[in-house]
Parts: C-alpha cells; sequence; structure tokens
C-alpha cells in the first residue's frame, strides 16, 4: 500500500559520511522523480545494504519524501506465493502498481530471504523470484522508461543476495552505522520534533477550553489552530 512519507534527506543525519560521489548519485536519485532523462544515466534502481538499525529503510523514505513522491513498501516474504507462477505474478504487480503511482519509490526490504546465493531450495523458486525480479528491474528502463519510478532493494546481508539479481541494480548504496556525532544529531532532530509535537498539543488543548459549551467542539479547534 502506498503513504506519503514525512521524511526528507534533510533530516538524516549520518548520510555525509558516505562518499562524495555516492552523495551525488544520491542526489540524482531524488532528482530522477522530478526530471526525468535529465540526468544521465538515468539511476532507476538501487541496492541499499548495511546493519540493522542503520537507516536503510529511512533512506528510502527520505528519498520519497525529498522528491515529494508516494513509497511503496514490501517485505520481500511478502512476494512468495504458494503455487507454481503466484510469486511471479506477485512480483509484477507489485511493479505495475508502482509504475502506476510514478512518480512512486518502491522499497523491496529483506530481498536476502527469498533471493539467497546458490540456493537450489524448495525446487527452483528462489531462482523463479530472482529472475523475476531482474526481469522487472529491467522493465524499469524499457517498458516503464517513461515513468518515474525508483526501486530500492534492501538487505543487511549482500554476501547473501544472488549475484544476479544484485548485478541487476544501477547502484549499490552501503549506509554504515552512524557517527557518535551523527547520532547526536539523530537524536536532537527527535527531540526538536517530539517539542514540536508537544507544542503543538498545547495549542490544542488551549483550543479546546473555549469550546466547554459548544456542540462539535473539533470544528471549533479546526478553526482556532
Amino acid at each position: 500500500m502506498a503513504e506519503a512519507s514525512t521524511v526528507t534527506l534533510a533530516d538524516m543525519a549520518g548520510i555525509e559520511a558516505l562518499e562524495e560521489v555516492r552523495m551525488y548519485q544520491i542526489c540524482d536519485l531524488a532528482g530522477n522523480l522530478r526530471w526525468p532523462g535529465v540526468l544521465q544515466p538515468l539511476i532507476k534502481s538501487a541496492l541499499v545494504t548495511g546493519p540493522s538499525g542503520s537507516g536503510k529503510t529511512t533512506f528510502g523514505q527520505a528519498l520519497a519524501g525529498t522528491s515529494e513522491a508516494p513509497v511503496v513498501r514490501v517485505t520481500a516474504t511478502e512476494l512468495v506465493g504458494g503455487v507454481s507462477g503466484e510469486s511471479e505474478e506477485r512480483i509484477t504487480e507489485v511493479f505495475e502498481q508502482a509504475a502506476t503511482l510514478s512518480p512512486c519509490v518502491l522499497l523491496l526490504e529483506k530481498l536476502d530471504v527469498v533471493a539467497p546465493k546458490d540456493s537450489n531450495a524448495t525446487k527452483g523458486l528462489e531462482r523463479r523470484i530472482c529472475t523475476q525480479l531482474s526481469s522487472c528491474l529491467a522493465s524499469l528502463k524499457t517498458k516503464h522508461k517513461d515513468k518515474q519510478v525508483l526501486v530500492l532493494g534492501e538487505t543487511s546481508r549482500p554476501e547473501k543476495l544472488d549475484w544476479d539479481l544484485r548485478g541487476s541494480f544501477d547502484l549499490e548504496v552501503f549506509m554504515a552505522i552512524p557517527t557518535e556525532e551523527a547520532r547526536g544529531k539523530i537524536l536532537k532532530n527527535d527531540v526538536e520534533l517530539k517539542l514540536y509535537e508537544r507544542e503543538r498539543l498545547q495549542e490544542t488543548l488551549v483550543c479546546v477550553a473555549f469550546t466547554e459549551r459548544n456542540t462539535g467542539p473539533w470544528q471549533h479547534v479546526a478553526r482556532c489552530m
């Protein structure tokens, strides 16, 4: 299901620790959703790696927020079907949904769980999933080349990911554990947000005090704010 993101790259702390060339490419990722075709070669997908808790999902949401695009989040296990051909159908549907919502950021989380390297398990199910994902990623530059879609695959174990699928992404971005300075910025951002929310709550309570004898008090609160 698509959702709006309230996070932007400006809200992320520690992202400046990425290599300068990566930062340029990251800006391209956000820019491609607003001005498709301006930047060459066009980046349509990226594999985001890093330890758990390093901000991979937040990074994807921040790119969407910066580009004012909706986010479609899908855990890789949701793509696995119980009968032959169902997994491929689900993968295709997810990519088609993202194309329909263009501009859109599609987040595919925990890819290594369903697309492991050198796996012959479950009668080739993983191989079919890898092949279909690679095919859909390729379609971003053919069938959906005019759509403003950015696909971000996420994994904390890139070494376990199928090699062919890994190579299907245009770019890899590594998210390291935030430094002490970055953690301080994250805490500062969070505290400022909480203080802002508390201030808005106080304003709401003040408005409620003036609606004691009125019907439909929340309509009056809305007028006050």
